[in-house]
């Protein structure tokens, strides 16, 4: 389980940096491996400046980087495994922490993971539409809720969260990531 988990990162890392290659910013392998490993792993750090001038795609393939990995590519796997005869439990045991860990939330791993997606979807919408509510523009509610719920990084803007200047968007921001960061099997469980 151990094992997979780790050449699922690997490779998902380089798969996902060919965007970065072959268009906007068109960044070298290096940068784009970096980059992409970034968005999965939610670690936040990139190596693109002048954000405000890349399209939209590449925005938002950059914000749905973090956002599958917010919850763990591999719980994404594990949803799949079972429907091609693979057994999931190990991969599920490996990615997660807390009450989850050692007992499941359904009888099945499939649908553990399909009810933890639930709640990650949940709240990416409520982040997004109290975003929006706030004053920013829809696709900026939508790219800085995936960011924020995945506890990561990534902006549309070189300025980030600074952008704005919004006490009311900071403290959505915090109140939200405080939220998100609480396990997802004690928000099912709750």
């Amino acid at each position: 389980g151990f094992l997979i988990t780790a050449a699922l990162w690997a490779i998902a890392g380089m798969v996902t940096a060919l965007p970065f290659m072959l268009a906007a910013p068109q960044l070298r392998f290096v940068d784009a491996v970096f980059e992409a490993t970034s968005g999965l792993t939610t670690t936040g750090a990139t190596v693109i400046t002048g954000l405000d001038a890349l399209p939209r795609s590449m925005l938002f393939y950059r914000q749905s980087l973090q956002f599958v990995g917010g919850m763990g590519i591999v719980i994404l796997a594990v949803a799949i495994m079972p429907m091609l005869k693979v057994g999931g439990t190990q991969l599920f045991r490996a990615e997660t922490t807390g009450p989850t860990r050692d007992h499941k939330l359904t009888p099945r791993i499939a649908e553990t993971a399909r009810a933890l997606w639930f709640v990650y979807l949940g709240l990416n919408a409520l982040c997004a539409g109290a975003y929006w509510i706030g004053g920013m523009s829809g696709f900026d509610a939508i790219c800085h809720a995936m960011a924020t719920v995945a506890s990561s990084g990534f902006s549309t803007h070189d300025a980030s969260f600074a952008y704005w200047d919004s006490p009311l968007l900071e403290s959505i921001a915090c109140v939200l990531m405080l939220v998100a960061a609480t396990n997802f099997g004690m928000h099912w469980y709750a």
